[in-house]
């Protein structure tokens, strides 16, 4: 039993090291692209004059999805048919002559791989071929995946500045100070009345007898109020 257990406890500290490096190795080497795909050309038709109720060669290409990496097979009569790429304008005009038109081969199994995104346009290199419908445009989807670019790292946002502390009492606000009220002088007192003066006397003066009536009358104080009457009030 002791030998047992002794087997034991080496294979596994000789499977843990085994362990550790494949982690090691399937974290460092990068995982391999997998291959592009393969179309044939028009199917089980390949690549001809289409007949009159056949799928055009556009429509056969609106049907599939094309990759950067996957690959086209044009089947056909090696020697009496061929496959050019060329220009949106060599394929609207089928200029079979004009550069840049490039031949692709013509040896009946012509094939192409697609190495960027985009429309690509090909026509038959064959007298009228093209210009009766062995023609075809194919767009081939961009790259999503962005294996070839690095992300980008996201620009650093500076520090913001803390706020003040909670104990910290915030500045007062400066306060002008108004202007003291301007005091209004105040206006003169009205001018006192001319006093009148009584002067007392104990009796009249003598002689103060009037010709146009005059009566004469003693106030119990000593007083005496001399009553003018004119004689034109009593006629």
């Amino acid at each position: 039993m002791a030998g047992t257990g002794g087997r034991s406890s080496a294979a596994a500290s000789m499977a843990l090291p085994l362990l550790l490096m494949a982690v090691v190795v399937a974290t460092v080497v990068p995982p391999v692209a997998a291959a592009g795909v393969q179309f044939r050309v028009g199917g089980s038709m390949g690549w001809r004059v289409p007949a009159g109720d056949a799928e055009s060669y556009n429509q056969w290409a609106e049907r599939n999805r094309f990759k950067i990496g996957d690959s086209l097979l044009f089947a056909y009569p090696a020697g009496r048919d061929s496959v050019l790429l060329v220009t949106k304008e060599g394929f609207d005009g089928c200029d079979t002559a004009s550069p840049p038109a490039a031949s692709l081969g013509a040896d009946g199994n012509t094939v192409f791989t697609f190495d960027r995104s985009g429309p690509f346009f090909f026509i038959s290199g064959a007298g009228d071929n093209c210009r009766k419908g062995e023609k075809m445009v194919v767009i081939v989807l961009a790259d999503r995946s962005n294996r070839s670019s690095p992300t980008a790292a996201p620009p650093s946002t500076p520090p913001s500045t803390p706020p003040p502390a909670s104990g910290t009492p915030a500045p007062e606000p400066a306060t002008t100070p108004s202007p003291p009220p301007s005091e209004t002088p105040a206006s003169p007192p009205p001018p006192a009345p001319p006093a009148i003066e009584i002067v007392p006397t104990t009796s009249p003066p003598e002689g103060l007898a009037s010709p146009n009536g005059v009566a004469t009358a003693t106030t119990a104080a000593g007083f005496f109020v001399v009553l003018v009457v004119s004689t034109a009030a009593f006629l």
